[in-house]
C-alpha cells in the first residue's frame, strides 16, 4: 500500500514539473502512472521547457 502511495505521489510530482515546464499536466501525470515516474522524469529532462511559437522569432 505504501508503494502505491509513493508511486502516485511521484506521478503527481511529474505532473507539477510538467506544468512548470509548460507541458500538459494530464498527459504527463497519466504517462507517469501507466509507465513509471522515473521514466517520466527522464523524459521531462530530455524534452526540457516547451518553447512557444512567439519566442522562436529572430
Amino acid at each position: 500500500m505504501l508503494a502505491v502511495a509513493i508511486w502516485l505521489l511521484c506521478s503527481f510530482a511529474i505532473g507539477l514539473l510538467a506544468h512548470i515546464l509548460g507541458r500538459s499536466v494530464a498527459v504527463w501525470l497519466a504517462f507517469s502512472m501507466v509507465f513509471t515516474p522515473s521514466l517520466g522524469l527522464i523524459a521531462m529532462a530530455v524534452l526540457g521547457k516547451k518553447v512557444k511559437a512567439q519566442q522562436l522569432s529572430i
